[in-house]
């Protein structure tokens, strides 16, 4: 076999192969063998005719049908013997072969890029720390009061601590209803700010049985025009909420925290924890942005796509029965997020790179300490959570993440507050912590 790889690109190439009709025989041997044991002609029984006559009556048929099985298994010897990284499926094209002589083909493949990696050391980021008010205090302990508040059915919602069922018919310019665009059974909590305003106040002061209409602007989905809805009242519950005191905080904290007194310092402090947490999110952010944006090479194609598939099931897991719109538009979307599928990649590729640069390994004492860390934070011993952590691909990938970022950040040079890491804290304190944004 002859082959020649010719480098398109950083990471397109060409693979020209030629092989000798000498080898093709055991190949083609091969496909007459299998192809006897599903072939009957007059006079023969199944799997009973010769070969001879196989070659003779079905010989070239054959022959054309084994190129593509041939193809492939020169393709994956080239691949493996030059340690060719492929990504997706490679092309096959040029195919050229006449009974009897040599057979010839191109295949066309992306593969990883190649690079170098540089600026390591010294990026310049800049770290704000967040520090928690009063207001946050409030809201967290309001948040707290929601979870343990009982609700009462009633016929009018005479303030915001409601919550209001209905279903939305869409209707037209001329108030007629959009048939298929009609969504029931939806709750919204008239004093939660993340819900769309324009119908939290449209709702106010509402009635069960009766019907409002409302212009509001969808928070997800293509659609980006103002909707014009009527909202059917089906059900109002009163929210009552408990107050703030000794009960309250014995009953939220499982008794570990007896007064009011004692439960708000330990709910500030998990606050803190928590912004810290989520500041050394933020900062390790800001120095993969700054590492991508430092790195200047092509990503495969298939790459994208795969990015852009993880985005698309994301988007759908948040809409109404998980399922696309049918009027989707899967190319405008890819198309919209194809910058952050590149992103995505390019910082994938680097990180991988990185810790291969570094000699990032994973110890046992790592696993050790964070079964530690996650034993105090939610009650399972500590052994159990080991087992579980040294055959976790997910474990595996937060320690040499957080050894990655741990290199990166004292090597940097930080402007602001010197940065703290949230698990500092040797127990988990009565109290909530925020839920945290998805990474």
């Amino acid at each position: 076999m002859e082959f020649k790889i010719e480098t398109k690109s950083q990471i397109k190439k060409e693979i020209s192969t030629t092989v000798p009709y000498e080898e093709l025989i055991p190949h083609f041997e091969k496909a007459f063998t299998e192809q006897q044991k599903k072939i009957e002609l007059p006079g023969f029984r199944k799997g009973k005719v010769p070969i001879q006559m196989i070659k003779k009556v079905y010989g070239e048929s054959i022959q054309y049908r084994e190129l593509d099985n041939i193809a492939n298994d020169y393709y994956k010897k080239i691949v493996k013997e030059n340690n060719l990284k492929v990504v997706g499926e490679p092309i096959l094209e040029d195919i050229n072969y006449e009974t009897g002589k040599d057979f010839s083909f191109k295949i066309k493949v992306e593969t990883l890029p190649e690079f170098e990696l540089k600026n390591l050391k010294g990026i310049d980021i800049e770290h704000i720390p967040y520090n928690v008010t009063d207001e946050d205090m409030e809201k967290e302990i309001q948040y707290l009061r929601h979870l343990h508040a009982t609700n009462e059915d009633v016929q009018v919602a005479t303030d915001d601590e409601h919550i209001v069922t209905f279903e939305i018919q869409e209707v037209d310019a001329n108030g007629n209803p959009i048939i298929g665009n009609k969504v029931k059974d939806i709750q919204v909590r008239l004093s939660d700010e993340e819900k769309l305003l324009e119908i939290r106040n449209g709702l106010k002061n509402c009635e069960v049985g009766k019907s409002y209409k409302i212009t509001y602007m969808p928070q997800q989905g293509e659609r980006q025009e103002p909707i014009d809805g009527e909202f059917f009242v089906k059900k109002i519950q009163k929210i009552s909420l408990p107050k703030v005191d000794d009960e309250f905080v014995k009953k939220i904290t499982k008794e570990k925290v007896l007064n009011v007194d004692e439960f708000k310092p330990n709910l500030k402090l998990d606050l803190e924890n928590f912004w810290k947490e989520k500041n050394l999110r933020n900062f390790e952010d800001k120095i993969a942005d700054k590492l991508v944006n430092a790195h200047d090479f092509e990503i495969p194609e298939a790459m994208i796509k795969g990015f852009g598939d993880g985005i698309l099931e994301d988007y759908k897991s948040k809409l109404q029965n998980k399922t696309l719109p049918k009027n989707f538009d899967d190319k405008k979307f890819r198309e919209e997020n194809r910058s952050y599928c590149i992103w995505q990649a390019k910082w994938f590729l680097l990180r991988d790179k990185i810790r291969e640069e570094l000699k990032l390994t994973v110890e046992e004492s790592d696993l050790e300490k964070i079964a530690e860390a996650e034993s105090q934070k939610i009650g399972i011993e500590k052994s159990r959570l080991l087992t579980y952590y040294k055959n976790s691909k997910s474990a595996h990938e937060r320690i040499l993440n957080d050894k990655m970022f741990e290199f990166l950040i004292s090597n940097a040079n930080v402007s602001g507050s010197i940065l703290e890491n949230a698990e500092t804290q040797e127990k988990k304190k009565p109290g909530r912590k925020p839920k945290k944004e998805k990474e």
